[in-house]
């Protein structure tokens, strides 16, 4: 069974790159069997094609906004960028990139739009929404017609309602790390892997 490929910003590229298999098991919460291969590590093929798949990530040229450099797209994310995020009392804050990992492969993934956001997510990526007044988070495969997400408009936090939500494939997902453990991607608030 082939591995696919990923690249960890500053740690090596293909499967032997140890940290990108770690973010991938750590994202599900998995202690993954390894085999060590001189310097690097690689995971046992048939649980590190499963943990590959399951990785919470986003479409590459989901846009982000960075204190630095204005807007970016998610690929485009270097360690140590400061990003934009919510806090828990809605405020606009920056939270420090920590990691950055990109994946090739045939992933599944969910569109979601907004009347003026469209995200594309794997659909084990965690967004926020409202239920009840009180933010939940839950994989974006659950994200139904009619659901309230967080959103960022014109240096505002506001709320919109999903209209639609439909399924597609990733050739390329990238999975970020940051220090506050969210992100607004496409302007939407949804969770990060952290350590």
């Amino acid at each position: 069974q082939a591995m696919k490929s990923c690249q960890v910003q500053g740690g090596g590229t293909g499967p032997a790159a140890p940290a990108c298999w770690a973010a991938c098991a750590e994202a599900i919460g998995w202690t993954v069997p390894m085999m060590s291969i001189g310097a690097g590590i690689v995971l046992v093929p048939s649980l590190g094609l499963l943990c590959l798949n399951a990785c919470a990530c986003a479409h590459p040229d989901t846009e982000v906004f960075t204190k630095a450099s204005g807007s970016l797209r998610i690929a485009e994310l270097q360690v140590n960028d400061e990003v934009a995020t919510f806090d828990a009392d809605n405020n606009i804050v920056f939270t420090r990139v920590q990691a950055v990992h990109s994946f090739v492969g045939n992933f599944s993934a969910v569109t979601i739009n907004t009347d003026s956001h469209t995200i594309t997510f794997t659909t084990t990526h965690h967004v926020f929404r409202l239920r009840e007044g009180l933010r939940e988070f839950t994989p974006a495969e659950n994200i139904v017609v009619g659901d309230i997400l967080l959103v960022h408009d014109e240096g505002r936090v506001t709320t919109e309602q999903v209209t639609s939500v439909q399924p597609v494939s990733l050739a390329k997902k990238v999975d970020v790390f940051t220090s506050a453990c969210t992100i607004l991607a496409g302007g939407v608030l949804v969770r990060t892997s952290c350590f």
